[in-house]
């Protein structure tokens, strides 16, 4: 149950965005996988806390801790070969560090046809869709990911920067002051 328990409070600790919570949150889930070797969901999110890393934090350059997440989501596939999360995560590498945006995108609509419901996949194929130039697609992943977890900033922020792309600017600020209501010192 420890290795559990560690688990719930590294991923909450990931979901806060922050630089500081980031880093105990990879220390909570190294403790937990420790303990559980193969627990591939720990090693899906502790990928997920170093690919996202880069975002909020330069203590540790983006290609390291790209790599870390290319890393764990590979031991967790390794153990869970549908996991979707470490889909999610490997898509943001090939995306962020192989600029394999085809690649990215087989994975995350994987991820997506896999598990409909993932927060993590719905986002990260519309923040990728939204790079790509895919607006309109982006704008459906987004908002199934905010319509999935409506109290997390980082949806709403992702659906602003969309909103931003496609020049309706009075929904940016409809979204970044509800993400803001929720969060006011979030920055994404």
């Amino acid at each position: 149950m420890q290795a559990y328990e560690l688990y719930l409070k590294g991923r909450g600790l990931v979901a806060r965005r922050r630089e500081a919570a980031l880093f105990e949150g990879i220390d909570t889930l190294k403790s937990a996988i420790a303990i559980e070797p193969e627990y591939a969901p720990a090693m899906a999110t502790l990928a997920k806390a170093y690919a996202v890393l880069p975002w909020f934090s330069g203590r540790i350059p983006a290609g390291q801790a790209r790599e870390q997440a290319r890393e764990w989501a590979g031991k967790a596939l390794g153990v869970d070969a549908e996991n979707v999360e470490a889909l999610a995560v490997l898509a943001i590498v090939y995306s962020e560090i192989d600029l394999n945006f085809t690649g990215a995108r087989e994975l995350l609509e994987k991820a997506v046809n896999l598990n409909p419901g993932s927060v993590d996949a719905n986002n990260f194929l519309g923040d990728l869709l939204s790079r790509t130039g895919d607006l309109a697609n982006a704008l459906k992943y987004e908002s199934r990911a905010a319509e999935l977890d409506p109290l997390a900033p980082v949806n709403l922020t992702d659906m602003a920067n969309v909103y931003a792309l496609s020049g309706e600017y009075d929904k940016v600020i409809q979204f970044a002051q509800r993400a803001l209501s929720l969060d006011p010192a979030f920055s994404h």
